[in-house]
């Protein structure tokens, strides 16, 4: 797990620094009051699905919808639920990818914690990266010298037919994650919401707000169930923790 708590960055758009320890909200307090951050900020969870079948390692899975969760996948999200019920965790707007491992962690999770399920809003936008035609196939595709000297070439605008880029993946998911947060920015509480997404979608999200090289994407870390909670109030985003999945230890 990378924790990060922040501080104002030199152009005053990205807010983060390392840090050692597990950020409570008794120091989230503590640390918008020294700030000085306005009071109309909002609480956001990227929450990575169960573990599911779309994981083989010689399979090129990503999106794969139709992917169902593995015998593990009950056992993770009690975890997560029983973790986040501890901290008295209550979501205000949840949202889900479509994808069935995302929808069935967001339901178990939510039901848990307070929050009705009928309520999550399903949004394509969330979604994994799309492999197209390439789906499911035998990832020895990736291992011909031609193709791997397009993926060093290209890094983060390569795809295949029918695929999407990790550009592409990474403006979908920038534009409509705070386009949704806005939404719920308070004039003077605070909101928590929630996105049940997947790996590689959030490590792409990630990558924009810290401003990582394309390359460096693949470095991030995203278990399953992980947590990743970061603050919003509208123009810049402050990380608390990136990959939290302390609750499976």
């Amino acid at each position: 797990m990378v924790e990060i708590s922040p501080y104002v960055s030199p152009n005053n758009e990205v807010i983060l620094s390392s840090a050692n320890s597990y950020l409570n909200p008794a120091c989230a307090k503590s640390l918008f009051k020294t700030l000085s951050l306005p009071s109309n900020w909002v609480y956001v969870y990227l929450v990575r699905h169960a573990e599911s079948t779309a994981q083989s390692p010689n399979i090129i899975w990503w999106r794969s919808d139709e992917a169902t969760l593995t015998e593990k996948w009950k056992k993770q999200a009690k975890f997560l639920w029983e973790s986040l019920r501890k901290k008295w965790v209550i979501f205000d707007k949840v949202f889900s990818s479509t994808a069935t491992r995302a929808f069935l962690t967001s339901r178990i999770v939510c039901e848990s914690i307070w929050y009705d399920s009928y309520n999550i809003d399903l949004c394509h936008l969330i979604q994994e990266i799309s492999n197209g035609k390439w789906e499911w196939l035998d990832k020895s595709i990736f291992r011909t010298p031609e193709i791997k000297e397009q993926m060093k070439l290209l890094t983060w605008d390569y795809k295949s037919p029918g695929w999407e880029s990790q550009r592409e993946v990474e403006n979908r998911m920038k534009w409509w994650i705070a386009e949704n947060t806005e939404k719920f920015i308070p004039k003077d509480w605070t909101n928590k919401i929630a996105f049940f997404s997947h790996a590689l979608a959030i490590k792409c999200f990630l990558r924009a707000i810290l401003n990582l090289k394309p390359s460096e994407t693949w470095k991030l870390n995203i278990d399953n169930t992980s947590v990743t909670r970061l603050f919003y109030d509208g123009k810049k985003w402050y990380i608390l923790a990136i990959n939290d999945n302390t609750h499976l230890i």
